[in-house]
C-alpha cells in the first residue's frame, strides 16, 4: 500500500533574499522623508523671505531665462520694489501674484524649477515608489537583480535622500542671496537684456500684454514689457509706441531709450540714434544694454 505523500514544507523567504529589498525600502523611505523635510518651512517666514520667494516665482519680462530674483535689469529691480512695498502694505503673496498676472498675464508666473536640486523634489518620490515596487516583487517572486543594478539603485536612493535634505536646509541661504538687492554675481548682467525674452519661455500673446497696458496705462513696467516682447516678436512699431509713451512721462528712462533705439523706423533713423546716445548718457555703468548701444552708435566704453 502506497504511503501518502507528505505535504511540502511551506516556502520561506531567506534572509539573504530579503536583505537587499529591505535596504532599498529603508532608503526609499529616507528619500521620501527628505522630500517632506525639505518642504517643511524652518519657521515663520520673514517679510524679506516672502519677498525673495515671490521674486523667484516671477519671470523677468525682459530677460533671457531669468526670474525677477535673479535678474539685475531695471525692470526686475522695479518689480522687486513693488513686491516689497505691497508686502509692507499688508498684501499677502497670493494678492501680489494676482497683481502681476493682471498686468503681464499668467506667463509671468514661473513653474517650480526643474533644474539644479529642484528636480529632486519631482523625481525622488517617483523613484522611491519604483524601487519599493521592485523590492516587493523581488521578495515575493524570488527574482534577484544583478549586483550592479542592485547597488546602483541603492546608491541613487541614498544620494537623492541626502541631497533633498541638504537642499531643504540651504534653501533659505540660497534665496537670501537673490533678494531685493539683486544677484551676487555678474552672471545676470551678461544674460539680461531689455530687448530680449527668455528663449525657453512660452509664446506670449501680444494682445494679452496690450490689454494689460490698456487697463493700466500709467504702469511703466507693463509698457516696457510689452515693448520688449513686441521687439522680440518682430513688431518694432509697437515697441516704438510703448517706448514713446514711457518717455513722455520719463524722458530719461534708460530702458525706454534703449528700446526706442533698437526699434528704428528706417535705416539711420535719427530718433533711434538720438535715443541710443541719450541712453548712454543716462544709463548706469552696469546697465546690460550699454555694450550693444555702444556698438550701434560707434561709441567707446
Amino acid at each position: 500500500m502506497d504511503q501518502p505523500t507528505a505535504a511540502p514544507p511551506p516556502r520561506r523567504l531567506s534572509t539573504g533574499r530579503l536583505g537587499w529589498p529591505v535596504a532599498l525600502l529603508v532608503f526609499a523611505l529616507l528619500a521620501v522623508a527628505g522630500v517632506i523635510q525639505a518642504a517643511q518651512p524652518a519657521g515663520p517666514p520673514t517679510q524679506a523671505d516672502q519677498a525673495a520667494a515671490l521674486a523667484a516665482e516671477l519671470r523677468c519680462p525682459t530677460c533671457q531665462g531669468l526670474s525677477v530674483a535673479d535678474s539685475s535689469s531695471p525692470l526686475a529691480r522695479s518689480m522687486r520694489t513693488v513686491i516689497t512695498e505691497q508686502l509692507a502694505a499688508g498684501h499677502d503673496p497670493a494678492e501680489i501674484r494676482a497683481y502681476f498676472v493682471d498686468r503681464y498675464g499668467a506667463w509671468v508666473l514661473l513653474e517650480p524649477p526643474a533644474h539644479g536640486l529642484g528636480w529632486l523634489v519631482w523625481i525622488v518620490p517617483l523613484l522611491a515608489l519604483l524601487v519599493g515596487v521592485a523590492a516587493m516583487v523581488s521578495a515575493i517572486t524570488g527574482w534577484r537583480p544583478p549586483d550592479a543594478l542592485r547597488w546602483g539603485a541603492f546608491g541613487i536612493i541614498s544620494v537623492a535622500a541626502v541631497a533633498v535634505v541638504l537642499a531643504g536646509q540651504h534653501a533659505g541661504t540660497a534665496t537670501a542671496g537673490t533678494g531685493t538687492g539683486g544677484p551676487s554675481t555678474a552672471a545676470a548682467d551678461t544674460q539680461s537684456s531689455p530687448a530680449a525674452v527668455a528663449p525657453d519661455a512660452p509664446a506670449v500673446d501680444l494682445s494679452a500684454l496690450q490689454a494689460a497696458v490698456a487697463r493700466h496705462p500709467a504702469d511703466t513696467p507693463a509698457r516696457l514689457a510689452l515693448a520688449a516682447v513686441a521687439l522680440e516678436a518682430g513688431r518694432p512699431d509697437i515697441t516704438r509706441t510703448q517706448a514713446a509713451a514711457v518717455l513722455a512721462r520719463d524722458p530719461a528712462n534708460p530702458d525706454a531709450l534703449l528700446l526706442r533705439g533698437l526699434a528704428p523706423e528706417r535705416a539711420g533713423d535719427p530718433v533711434a540714434v538720438a535715443a541710443l546716445r541719450r541712453f548712454l548718457a543716462v544709463a548706469p555703468p552696469n546697465h546690460p544694454g550699454r555694450p550693444l548701444a555702444q556698438s550701434l552708435t560707434g561709441s567707446t566704453p
